[in-house]
């Protein structure tokens, strides 16, 4: 396996950044991309000095401008076409499930698969030029990744609905308007905007972040007492954290916290 689809770099703050490396195709997501961010993910995962996780996509132009039609074009029946979105689908979650915040740094285009990967991310840091659309529907397909799902989760049912059926995108103005998107930066700056969040991040009480993070997944698939519940158990656990001392002690002593993450 090479490093040739996708990049991991992490920073001496703890920063993982990963580069989706395939700009001559706008980032385009191939097998071989999928493979390098399953073996990414499990890195990251494994490595308990990282806090946070940038993802961005090399030359500028594109994020990712979704799965690789030239190959799925190749493909000669419905089963091995389920065999590619499904691997494809795998990377995708694979990101999602890490239990550090993942910032998505969107420049040009994240569409299809691209578009699915940014949901996937936690967070969004876009620039004014960032693009986002599901347009399978002009190939007379659907999004394969979690996009059908994840779309009217992110954003209001009717918008989602109307992306999926007609195939336009949505600019980085409408996104932040939804919520879908942090507020839109200059051209060129998503990926240092989305650094210094992550470092931020990076900078604070790790175990109550990745906490948030895992409250903000469970809690949804709970009724609303149990999900509270949850959060409970989970308050009282922090408590008991170094980190939770040091922030209780830095605000009664009128300090900036310095947290050991």
């Amino acid at each position: 396996m090479t490093a040739a689809e996708a990049d991991l770099a992490v920073d001496e703050r703890g920063v993982a950044v990963v580069t989706l490396t395939r700009p001559e195709v706008h980032n385009s997501f191939n097998t071989a991309m999928a493979d390098r961010l399953l073996a990414i993910a499990a890195e990251i995962s494994a490595n308990a000095d990282i806090g946070a996780v940038v993802v961005a996509g090399a030359g500028g132009k594109a994020f990712c401008a979704g799965a690789d039609i030239a190959e799925f074009g190749a493909l000669t029946s419905p089963d091995q076409f389920h065999g590619f979105i499904r691997h494809l689908g795998r990377a995708v979650e694979a990101i999602a499930a890490l239990p550090q915040v993942v910032i998505a740094a969107v420049e040009g285009v994240a569409f299809g698969g691209g578009c699915e990967l940014a949901m996937a991310c936690d967070l969004r840091v876009v620039s004014s030029k960032a693009r986002f659309g599901l347009p399978e529907v002009k190939l007379g397909l659907l999004p394969g990744l979690g996009g059908t799902q994840r779309a009217q989760r992110l954003l209001p049912r009717s918008v989602a609905l109307r992306l999926l059926v007609t195939g336009e995108p949505l600019t980085a103005e409408d996104g932040f308007r939804y919520g879908f998107c942090e507020r839109p930066v200059e051209p060129g700056a998503a990926l240092d905007a989305a650094l210094d969040l992550a470092q931020t991040l990076c900078a604070g009480p790790r175990e109550a972040i990745v906490a948030a993070k895992r409250l903000v997944a469970d809690g949804a698939a709970l009724e609303l007492p149990a999900a509270i519940e949850l959060e409970q158990r989970v308050g009282r656990d922090l408590f008991a954290t170094a980190d939770a001392r040091e922030g209780v002690a830095a605000f009664l002593e009128k300090r900036p916290p310095r947290f050991g993450g």
